[in-house]
């Protein structure tokens, strides 16, 4: 899970309508799914993505262990991760 700003909308022909979203968070979000192998575990966020929930409110019943400086396939820089579910 990442945040960030992303477009949406609808996207058709005359015989098919798909509803999609695309942007940085959606592709970063997408590699840090795939990261979860890597890491041995079942589900990842940004610490970016972390710090903003608890910010809006979210208590998690025991805080997130950080990954600091993770390198993510895919992307340039490395990224700092919190584990969501181990």
């Amino acid at each position: 899970m990442a945040t960030g700003s992303v477009i949406f909308g609808a996207v058709s022909d005359e015989n098919r309508l798909e509803y999609t979203v695309i942007g940085d968070p959606v592709n970063i979000s997408a590699k840090i799914e795939k990261h979860t192998k890597t890491e041995g575990v079942r589900a990842l966020t940004t610490l970016a993505a972390w710090e903003l929930a608890v910010l809006q409110g979210y208590g998690a019943q025991k805080p997130g262990e950080r990954l600091l400086s993770r390198i993510v396939q895919g992307v340039e820089e490395p990224l700092d991760l919190v584990v969501l579910v181990s």
